[in-house]
């Protein structure tokens, strides 16, 4: 097991208590690129925290002794820092909020609410709509899960993914959506996000309204994004930029599949995703390769987007069974 200092502990609760500065920030940051086992390290305990239920009568020392029981399982709590946990404990114990249900008013906030998961397969998409009216497409190869008590007190979901949410104003309910790497929170807005885990890039796009942005990995929060811009999180750095969006973002939507001076890499991702298959690159080289091109995904077959390829005299294919193998 890794030993972990008492001062990269106290890093670790400043971070996920909003209290950490810049320099803070850049030396957890340092650590958490040092290894694997950090990072594995780092996600533990921010699962715990997260999940550390308030109390409804805002019981701030209730609210401490339950992360620190959590805590306490993996590891011994030391004094120093006590203070840290005390305090966190007390802010979160503040963000408890009304317990009106949709549908059946007035009720108590249940502390096991099981998880609704909606997947859309390799080749499929679906829309769904959220208890609230949201609105949500699914593309594929991608999942949605979000709790049975969704609305209750919040409105939180997690994705995997790419997805379009089209999101009911509430006000007094902000939505979120988390990712891996990235947190978006908005009152009423519409916008993608694609955080698929094989991709080396996180990317957000607004298209109305205003969403702000947590970058889990370098602990930036609340990153503005206007509409018509999009945010790109560069997952081997953590550095999220911000640039004005192509339009071409929403072509998912209405089953085109554009290759727009894509690598020969992220044309695979998108041929396995839309019609789950696999893809095997034979030459290293050949990743270099972009290629131009759009396809409605419902009237094209997967041999006359190969053929288009072939077609560069860049490359040649070969299909097996579901395998298709690019020389």
């Amino acid at each position: 097991m890794v030993e972990i200092s008492e001062h990269i502990k106290d890093l670790i609760i400043a971070s996920l208590s909003g209290e950490m500065g810049q320099e803070e920030a850049k030396e957890l940051q340092t650590w958490l690129r040092a290894s694997k086992e950090n990072k594995q390290y780092y996600y533990e305990w921010r699962e715990i925290w997260t999940s550390t239920s308030p109390s409804p009568k805002f019981d701030v020392e209730a609210a401490y002794q339950t992360f620190l029981s959590r805590i306490k399982k993996s590891e011994p709590v030391t004094t120093h820092r006590y203070r840290y946990l005390y305090y966190a404990a007390a802010a979160i114990a503040l963000f408890v909020v009304s317990v009106l249900s949709y549908k059946t008013g007035e009720s108590n906030i249940k502390s096991n609410f099981a998880d609704i998961a909606v997947e859309a397969p390799a080749g499929s998409r679906l829309k769904l709509n959220l208890p609230d009216g949201t609105k949500v497409w699914l593309n594929s190869g991608s999942k949605l899960t979000y709790s049975q008590g969704f609305g209750v007190d919040k409105r939180e979901v997690n994705l995997m993914g790419e997805a379009y949410f089209e999101v009911k104003h509430q006000e007094d309910k902000p939505f979120s959506v988390n990712s891996t790497n990235l947190r978006v929170n908005d009152l009423g807005t519409k916008f993608n996000f694609c955080d698929y885990a094989d991709d080396d890039e996180a990317i957000v796009t607004l298209t109305e309204g205003k969403v702000s942005l947590d970058n889990f990995m370098n602990y930036q929060n609340n990153q503005l994004l206007a509409p018509g811009q999009k945010a790109v999180l560069d997952k081997k750095t953590g550095e999220l930029t911000i640039n004005n969006a192509e339009n071409d973002y929403q072509d998912w939507q209405n089953n085109m599949l554009v290759f727009n001076g894509d690598a020969l890499n992220e044309i695979a991702k998108k041929l396995q995703r839309n019609y789950n298959i696999k893809v095997i690159v034979a030459n290293d080289a050949l990743y270099q390769l972009r290629f131009h091109g759009s396809f409605n995904t419902q009237e094209a077959h997967l041999r006359d987007i190969l053929d288009a390829l072939v077609a560069t005299n860049k490359i040649h294919y070969r299909v097996q069974g579901k395998k298709v193998t690019f020389y």
